[in-house]
């Protein structure tokens, strides 16, 4: 809302035949007239709150820039009705840069009650202690939220006796960070598409080919689960065919030869995916259809692909039976967990999930780094990644926004134990059995001749 941007300065043509002298009748659209009622509407739709923001000082020479006109009539309106007092308190200034030393020390100052920051980074640059407490009549809302996730940890209330639902569960399994960023702060980071390429592409793989194998396979649950079992097992294979030439159609495959190349393949492997899906469907079977890879280039299992399916299994308890699944590359029939022991798996969860969603600060693991720690392997590699091939959890913008590197994400939290760290007793609560489970399944069984899933599909969503 900086003077001059807001509202919009008019850009006249010569052709413009309104913008001449006299030519302008009742009713033309004016953009400035339009962003003052924009304005006007903004105002009478806030209940709660309504923020408003400009540049209120020059970058060159930090002279005093004015705001937009339609926020100076604001101001002034409500200097003649509360007071210039009222005014001033419902005015923020903030510093020039994220690292100044005002933001660091709320409360101590008049000039700083209200100005906080979650970049927790710079705050020993300046050598300020972190805060144990903030005043809830110097600091407002979200400074308490910030300075709770760099208090001591407190106790968690008592977890809830309804279980949340397994996809829930196992979405925090996978990434315990994420999920506190989700449900206690409302903060998701979207991931923003590349620019596209300046070449056309000839090959389709990595995510791009696992969301065409996520769609149609997808589109075939769809329409499977409103015809009986009989009518499936004889047009599942025409149906592959249509859903892949509507995605050629939508331009997801590449023109010509490549793409009819592309297409014959991938009718080829997930058509066996299909009839393997129908297959164990017609057995009687617990069948579930997979567009991610189960086992990676050595056909090793990825134990991360099958959290899901672990979490489901405990939720069914004793009643459990064997779940088969159909991946790109293969099928895998899974054993489920012993009766005796869902429950107070599941309650374990349960009571970790509610701790890391409800507690000050989120559980500092996840799944792949976690896995690697109980197995004895290289966590830190795991989080990192090695700078090549392997790309390490890092990578996810909620885990580097709080955690940049393995040691912090060891050093983060107090323990509930003593002599070992957050991330070491939350991850072997959280996987242990987990891993176990994995290790007694059975290997990934493959597919008969070219029906086994091909290059480019190394990247899962």
């Amino acid at each position: 809302m900086n003077d001059g941007d807001y509202p919009r300065r008019a850009l006249r043509t010569d052709f413009d035949l309104m913008a001449r002298p006299k030519m302008a009748r009742p009713g033309d659209r004016s953009g400035r007239d339009d962003d003052r009622q924009l304005m006007l509407d903004a105002l009478l739709s806030a209940r709660h709150q309504l923020y408003i923001s400009w540049a209120g000082r020059s970058p060159r020479d930090d002279s005093e820039q004015p705001p937009s006109v339609l926020v100076a009539q604001l101001r002034d309106y409500l200097a003649a009705v509360w007071g210039k007092a009222a005014l001033e308190k419902r005015t923020t200034v903030h510093p020039l840069q994220p690292f100044s030393r005002r933001y660091f020390l709320a409360g101590e100052t008049a000039d700083s009650s209200v100005v906080f920051t979650y970049s927790r980074e710079w705050r020993a640059a300046h050598g300020v202690a972190a805060p144990t407490e903030v005043a809830p009549e110097v600091a407002p809302e979200a400074a308490l939220e910030a300075a709770s996730m760099v208090a001591a940890e407190v106790a968690p209330a008592e977890a809830p006796a309804v279980p949340p639902a397994a996809e829930d569960l196992a979405r925090f399994l996978q990434n315990p960070v994420r999920e506190y960023f989700r449900h206690r702060l409302g903060v998701s980071f979207p991931r923003f598409d590349e620019s596209p390429p300046d070449e056309e592409p000839f090959v389709v793989g990595g995510l791009d080919g696992w969301s065409l194998n996520q769609d149609v396979l997808r589109a075939i649950e769809t329409r499977a689960s409103s015809e009986p079992l009989s009518v499936v097992a004889t047009a599942a294979g025409d149906w592959v065919d249509e859903e892949l030439a509507r995605l050629q159609r939508a331009g997801r495959m590449p023109l010509g030869a490549p793409g009819e190349t592309l297409r014959t393949a991938l009718q080829e492997r997930l058509g066996a995916m299909v009839a393997r899906w129908v297959q164990a469907r017609q057995t009687g079977e617990a069948v579930q259809l997979l567009a991610s890879r189960l086992g990676d280039a050595k056909r090793k299992l990825k134990p991360e692909k099958l959290l899901g399916a672990w979490v489901e299994l405990l939720h069914a308890g004793a009643g459990a039976l064997p779940l088969r699944l159909v991946a790109p590359d293969g099928t895998l029939r899974l054993k489920p967990p012993a009766p005796d022991s869902c429950g107070p798996l599941l309650q374990v969860l349960v009571e970790a999930r509610h701790a890391g969603l409800e507690g000050p600060a989120p559980l500092p693991t996840a799944v792949k780094t976690g896995l690697a720690l109980v197995n004895d392997s290289d966590p830190g590699r795991a989080y990192e990644g090695d700078g090549y091939e392997r790309r390490g959890e890092v990578e996810d913008p909620c885990l580097a926004r709080l955690y940049p590197d393995f040691e912090s994400l060891t050093a983060a939290g107090s323990s509930p134990a003593d002599g070992v760290s957050s991330f070491e007793w939350w991850s072997r609560r959280l996987f242990t059995a987990f891993n176990e489970w994995v290790r007694a399944q059975d290997k990934l069984e493959e597919y008969a001749g070219s029906e086994a899933a091909g290059e480019g599909d190394e990247a899962d969503g």
